[in-house]
């Protein structure tokens, strides 16, 4: 059986944008509360990390659009290390 490619590039899968992140025992987790500050160690204008089904696939950086929040790209991984990301599974 033939595999229509077309309909293959039409599945979505989620895109999201990760500023940050950082490691925390239970404890100091449990111990956040309203007004805490997590520190990342990580530069405020950094690239952020473009993740296509929780994988890294690019990077880029914040810009506005209208009233929202967007993301321009700067790099993208090769084509076959963002297919891999879009399969399933983690």
């Amino acid at each position: 059986m033939a595999v229509d490619l077309r309909n293959i590039l039409k599945i979505e899968v989620p895109l999201g944008v990760l500023l940050a992140q950082k490691f925390m025992s239970v404890d100091d987790i449990l111990d956040l509360s309203p007004g805490s500050i997590i520190q990342f160690n990580k530069h405020y204008e950094g690239p952020l990390h473009l993740l296509a089904n929780g994988r890294f696939v690019g990077k880029g950086e914040a810009v506005k659009v209208n009233e929202k929040f967007g993301l321009q790209v700067k790099e993208m991984s090769s084509r076959e290390e963002q297919l891999n990301a879009m399969k399933g599974g983690a």
